[in-house]
């Protein structure tokens, strides 16, 4: 499996693709970071942000290959769905660096000290956001959703319904929550939306994988 990582990772950097949610990450963590004030709900805008550059992210990294090159990754590796978790796992582990970033770009811009427990909720923040962005990126590649007029739609319709539905997991709840709550009463709260975030990731990737082996 680490080898398979590795090429899905040197192809995925190969293809270009995440330039420019790279850049857009960027950009949008600057102009989030240029607004200095209490870390919190700095931490949940920039963890909503992530949720959208971890889609794109994901839908990039699953459609590197072109189907010929991707039937040959199959047969070397000897299953789709291994292939695709592979995918799956260097989208989370590519939304995670940037996550880093969102994390500690608002320590050295705010103009207010940041606890640890301000810390660790930013990372979960930024984790389940990631997941979920991956989770829907899932749904959104290749074989499951062949146009990228459609995956760029959908991706950014749901994103965007996260953020402005009452109670949507996880986006919603965590900037309710980073805006009305002090760090040291969050644990409880995160631990929920973290249990509900995992539950969905999870029946979002286990579809895209019976879908993908169904439309191959």
């Amino acid at each position: 499996m680490r080898a398979l990582i590795r090429y899905v990772w040197s192809d995925a950097l190969r293809g270009h693709g995440w330039i420019a949610p790279l850049l857009c990450f960027f950009v949008i963590e600057a102009i989030i970071c240029a607004q200095t004030g209490l870390v919190l709900p700095t931490y949940a805008v920039s963890a909503v942000a992530l949720l959208f550059i971890s889609t794109w992210l994901t839908v990039v990294t699953v459609n590197s290959e072109d189907p010929i090159q991707l039937s040959i990754t199959v047969t070397s590796a000897g299953s789709q769905s291994r292939v695709r978790l592979a995918k799956l796992l260097v989208a989370f582990l590519a939304g995670g660096a940037l996550g880093l970033v969102g994390l500690v770009g608002p320590l050295i811009a705010t103009s207010f000290d940041a606890t640890i427990a301000d810390v660790v909720a930013g990372a979960g923040a930024q984790i389940l956001t990631t997941l979920t962005g991956v989770a829907l990126g899932a749904l959104l590649s290749r074989p499951v959703v062949t146009k990228r007029s459609w995956s760029v739609v959908l991706g950014f319709g749901v994103c965007l319904a996260t953020v402005v539905v009452p109670y949507g997991p996880p986006a919603r709840q965590l900037l309710v929550l980073f805006n009305k709550t002090a760090a040291d009463a969050l644990g409880p709260a995160i631990l929920l939306i973290a249990l509900e975030t995992v539950v969905i990731a999870l029946v979002a990737v286990g579809t895209s994988l019976r879908l993908a082996r169904w439309r191959s």
